[in-house]
């Protein structure tokens, strides 16, 4: 509590981050496996105290897997902190990293409180709902952060959009309610104002999600900006970030007629792509289909189906073509190359 006094009463962003430690799902909590009850003391005149101890609650409740308990302890922490923080600083916006972590948290719960709803053996009410009330606890927060105009942009909580942006995505996403997409993406266009005071990593996880969403809606140009985006300036040492994003900027970039490297494919272990581009580009369409059939898990599912009928398509215009002068010319006019 102490700790969570000292960085609270500073008031400054620096704090506020190690603030957001402590409000960690991965934070030490070994002291809770050696009690019952979570005994802290509350102070009344800190909300911060109450947050704490709400989110020391759940991470007791997740201990014991009352993934639901925990996510009710959680929405309470997100609820206290509007109410205390969110609300009534006016003309601030150093506690926003503390906002992001309570509304991780809580999408993170409940995620898990989902998940175990599900399971046959589960005993608990199976609605299937907590990612919504999850939603609709991050997007009350999120209305406050949008609508916070005619203050400086160094003090402004829109500064805060980006990130609650980019959870409300991951929340949607899970739930595949992409419509949802479409205000929030409207509401960032609107904020060129503050482009330059939004992390990189949150605009590599924006661009990223945009990307994907463009590529469901065949926007391929918007999803080649994107994703092409979201892979360069994603750091290095995040290899399964970007082998992620490269699994989707592939696709892209092979309906708009390029084919990735070998040593691109080699480098992020995508393997699985080179027998497809050699199939592809000699026009083997047997060779193609054994490829597709012996990778139905990661190629043969609803929202990839149009990406294989596009990569038939091309190897059976490869193949129709193939020793033939007009290969050179369509090979030409679809600009079929390399990329990266």
């Amino acid at each position: 509590m102490k700790k969570g006094h000292k960085f609270f009463s500073e008031e400054s962003w620096p704090d506020a981050e190690r603030m957001k430690k402590l409000l960690s799902m991965s934070v030490d909590c070994s002291f809770l496996k050696r009690s019952s009850t979570v005994n802290l003391k509350v102070g009344e005149d800190y909300p911060v105290d109450r947050c704490l101890y709400l989110h020391a609650c759940a991470l007791r409740a997740i201990q014991k897997t009352q993934f639901q308990e925990a996510l009710a302890h959680e929405m309470a922490c997100l609820k206290k902190f509007k109410a205390s923080v969110l609300e009534k600083c006016k003309e601030e916006n150093w506690f926003l990293p503390i906002l992001y972590q309570m509304c991780s948290n809580v999408r993170h719960v409940a995620c898990l409180a989902d998940k175990h709803s599900r399971l046959p053996f589960c005993d608990e009410q199976q609605d299937g709902s907590f990612m919504e009330q999850a939603a609709a606890a991050i997007l009350a927060c999120y209305r406050i952060c949008i609508s916070d105009r005619n203050v400086p942009l160094e003090v402004t909580k829109r500064v805060g959009t980006l990130n609650l942006t980019n959870t409300l995505f991951r929340i949607y996403f899970a739930m595949n309610q992409w419509n949802n997409l479409v205000p929030l993406i409207r509401t960032v266009a609107r904020c060129e104002d503050l482009m330059d005071r939004f992390s990189v990593a949150d605009k590599v996880t924006y661009n990223y999600f945009v990307g994907r969403k463009a590529l469901d809606d065949s926007d391929f140009e918007v999803a080649d900006n994107c994703l092409s985006y979201a892979f360069r300036n994603c750091p290095e040492k995040f290899f399964k970030n970007r082998q992620i994003i490269l699994m989707h900027l592939i696709r892209v970039k092979f309906f708009r007629g390029q084919m990735p490297y070998k040593s691109l494919l080699d480098k992020y272990q995508l393997t699985i792509f080179e027998p497809i581009v050699a199939a592809i580009k000699l026009g083997d369409v047997g060779t193609f289909e054994r490829i597709m059939n012996a990778n139905t898990r990661t190629f043969i599912s609803a929202p990839h189906m149009s990406f294989v009928d596009k990569l038939r398509t091309i190897a059976l215009r490869h193949n129709t073509f193939h020793g033939d002068d007009w290969n050179l010319e369509w090979l030409a006019q679809s600009r079929l190359g390399s990329f990266i």
